[in-house]
């Protein structure tokens, strides 16, 4: 495995190619209130990108434009969260996503309003979403 440490940003040239994995770290477990400090990516061939957040940055384009391109499909394992904290300290909107099978139900909270009643998603394409990335993966 070959691990990169990038300090504040990606390098302009990254291209992680069209499925990337991602996780982050944060100083607690309240993405509200505790700092990002660490985005990790890999897109599965033994290479893994650290992107180390420095204190009071609140901008990094060019992991921005990987983790906001269209064409690069993102898989989190707790998307709930690492969706959150990546918005919440570097302004970072994540689409489109892949949520795995565990975390589905978690994930469909990030596309149903609070007031909505029940189980599973209530806005406009959540209930495809897990449907589109099974189509977009080719896998269940």
């Amino acid at each position: 495995m070959n691990i990169r440490l990038h300090r504040g940003d990606l390098p302009a040239d990254a291209n992680l190619g069209p499925i990337v994995a991602v996780d982050t770290e944060t100083m607690g477990l309240n993405p509200l209130r505790d700092r990002l400090c660490l985005i990790q990516l890999s897109s599965g061939d033994g290479n893994c990108e650290l992107v180390q957040i420095p204190q009071g940055a609140r901008k990094a384009p060019n992991l921005q434009r990987v983790l906001e391109g269209s064409n690069t499909l993102k898989i989190f394992h707790f998307a709930r969260f690492d969706i959150a904290a990546l918005k919440q300290g570097l302004g970072i909107d994540c689409r489109p996503i892949y949520l795995h099978q565990d975390c589905f139900q978690a994930g469909a909270h990030l596309h149903r309003p609070s007031w909505a009643e029940g189980p599973g998603p209530r806005t406009a394409g959540g209930g495809a979403l897990k449907a589109a990335a099974i189509l977009r993966l080719g896998r269940p």
